[in-house]
């Protein structure tokens, strides 16, 4: 069924929401980074000479945030606004000339998928509308990684997994609704590295756990550390880490196509960007 205009309204008063969340999220994200990802040159593709031409660009950007998501405001300061430094010359090109911002057609259907996953029942027509307002003010790495935040391999490394006595990953863990019975224990990242936890209270301290035990976490590229992808935007060793995450309950969004976009696009320039979709269910495959 196609939601009415009135909760389409319901839904773009939520980007508005997120599209000041976002703000938060990068003041604790960007706030180490000292330069902006946006260059000041003459040579190369995407030239931007100085501040004052930079500024044309973040001009135009804020009267389109604004007329989008009216109330939002974006700080342009070239060097020091928290929200160019997730933006690149060639994102400022591509605004310029479309008055929005690039999302190849994996994003959008990833986007689609989401929505879906969230029980967001809405007509093509209508989702193009919403997707146009949102590239207005979201350029393709930041509306991936708000996406991230509500799939289970995110919540694996925040909120954690119930993992039973053999070491098997259950389900996310949700301490407002579950409790640790018997051997079960939570395992999430803790100073940085995966810690298991015998106890839910916030006081609890965690240990070291050997990642080989958990049965349902795997590394395609050999071993490494699945809480580097929580590390500051300007570490080298973020989204570094490429891990498959099995659970045995069927809960939750997976977040396989999602987090394979981001391990192809935000991370290091060695990456490529030619990640395929993967269907985003709520199988086991998390």
């Amino acid at each position: 069924m196609n939601i009415s205009n009135t909760k389409l309204a319901s839904y773009i008063v939520l980007a508005i929401l997120l599209a000041i969340c976002i703000f938060i999220v990068y003041q604790f994200g960007f706030n180490s980074m000292q330069e902006s990802f946006v260059t000041l040159s003459t040579n190369g593709d995407f030239i931007i000479r100085d501040e004052t031409h930079f500024s044309d660009f973040s001009d135009k950007i804020e009267v389109n945030a604004d007329s989008a998501f009216p109330g939002v405001t974006i700080d342009n300061s070239l060097n020091s606004s928290l929200y160019y430094k997730r933006v690149n010359n060639e994102d400022l090109h591509f605004y310029n000339e479309n008055d929005k911002y690039d999302w190849d057609s994996s994003t959008v259907e990833l986007y689609k998928v989401f929505l879906n996953n969230q029980n967001i029942s809405i007509s093509d027509e209508d989702f193009d509308a919403y997707v146009d307002k949102l590239r207005t003010i979201y350029n393709q790495h930041m509306i991936l990684e708000l996406m991230s935040y509500e799939t289970n391999r995110h919540k694996f490394l925040t909120s954690g997994v119930l993992v039973d006595g053999s070491h098997n990953l259950l389900e996310p863990w949700d301490e407002s609704t579950m409790s640790l019975t018997g051997s079960q224990y939570i395992v999430k990242c803790n100073n940085n590295k995966l810690q298991k936890f015998t106890s839910s209270a916030a006081a609890a301290v965690g240990t070291d756990v050997s990642l080989s035990l958990l049965n349902g976490l795997s590394f395609p590229s050999g071993s490494c550390n699945p809480c580097d992808s929580l590390l500051a935007p300007d570490h080298a060793d973020r989204y570094q880490c490429k891990y498959d995450l099995n659970m045995q309950k069927s809960v939750g969004l997976s977040g396989n196509g999602i987090w394979d976009k981001i391990w192809n696009s935000l991370t290091s320039s060695s990456a490529t960007s030619s990640a395929s979709v993967y269907a985003e269910t709520t199988s086991t495959t998390a």
